[in-house]
Formats: C-alpha cells, sequence, structure tokens
C-alpha cells in the first residue's frame, strides 16, 4: 500500500486504486439511493468536482438518474459563486470532497445548500477520512480511513492531462 514517493511523501493510493474505491463509492450511492429518484451531485472546489464526475459516470452506467453536477467554491462567499445549484427542496443531494479534516469546508457547503432549499436527504462522500473532526460532521461513503497526526497532511494530486488522482501523505515531522 505505501510507497515511497520522494523524500517527505508516502503514496497512499496511486491511480489505479483511487479508480477502484471511486467505482465502489458509486455502487455504495447507487445501494442507498436506487429507490429516491434522482440525485443532485455537488463537488466542493476542483477535487471535490472531479471525483463527483468521476463517481457520476459510474452512477450513471448502473441507471441511477442524477439531477447535475455542480460545484461549490467553499473558498468563496455565497453570494460570489459562479455555478448555482438548483433549487433543492425535497430533493437528494450528495456532496463530494478529496479529503475531510476538521468538517470546515463541509459545514460552508451545506451553509451554501441550504441556502437553496430545504433537501430530502443530504449525502456527503469522500475520497479520504483524515479524522480531527473540530464539527460534528460525518460522511457516509468514504474511500479510506486514514488517521493522521497533526502534522501530517493527505493531498489528492490530480493530472489535468489524464485526469489521474494520486493520494499522499506529506509529513512535517519527516518520514
Amino acid at each position: 500500500m505505501e510507497k515511497p514517493r520522494s523524500g517527505d511523501e508516502i503514496v497512499l493510493m496511486d491511480n489505479a486504486r483511487v479508480a477502484r474505491t471511486l467505482r465502489r463509492i458509486s455502487y455504495e450511492i447507487i445501494e442507498t439511493y436506487h429507490t429516491s429518484g434522482p440525485v443532485v451531485f455537488a463537488g466542493m472546489n476542483q477535487k471535490g468536482t472531479q471525483i463527483a464526475e468521476t463517481v457520476k459516470k459510474h452512477v450513471l452506467e448502473a441507471g441511477l438518474g442524477v439531477d447535475g453536477c455542480y460545484r461549490i467554491h467553499t473558498n468563496l462567499p455565497f453570494d460570489e459563486q459562479i455555478d448555482a445549484l438548483p433549487p433543492l427542496n425535497d430533493r437528494n443531494i450528495i456532496l463530494f470532497d478529496d479529503v475531510i479534516f476538521s468538517g470546515k469546508s463541509l459545514l460552508k457547503a451545506l451553509g451554501f445548500v441550504f441556502r437553496h432549499g430545504e433537501p430530502a436527504s443530504i449525502g456527503v462522500a469522500v475520497l479520504v477520512d483524515r479524522g480531527h473532526r473540530r464539527y460534528p460532521i460525518s460522511p457516509g461513503f468514504v474511500g479510506m480511513h486514514y488517521p493522521t497526526k497533526l502534522k501530517e497532511h493527505v493531498s489528492v494530486v490530480m493530472d489535468g492531462r489524464d485526469k489521474s488522482m494520486t493520494v499522499v501523505l506529506k509529513s512535517d515531522y519527516g518520514i
């Protein structure tokens, strides 16, 4: 599982494992929402949106409807959001993020969701859960649980050319 990438990084998931993990998350979403009709996907920032788009392909192949894939910019104020969500009253929405740590970004995204109505349900899917939550938020769909030390950082590295993703662990302690 862990192969050294460079002096202070460890590869936790290579592109093939990320692809398998996102396919598994897709199946879990299908199992959860197969009787509820179409769902709305919303990715948090660039990486969450890329994960949502990948999962959307698998979900559509299996026949579950997806009412769009939107992007929420958690580092912008609500009134400066470029991609608007549709009205969400009585709809199911799934928020996607690459890594969850404190839960702060997810809390901001939830605030944005509720400005667009009151959904029937909100699901949360993340590629990596590294623990250390400051807020009482827990994802329902998790690719990998990897508890870290506070001075360690988990990053999803994306290659824009072929849309490959790699998950790496970086440590301020030195590895």
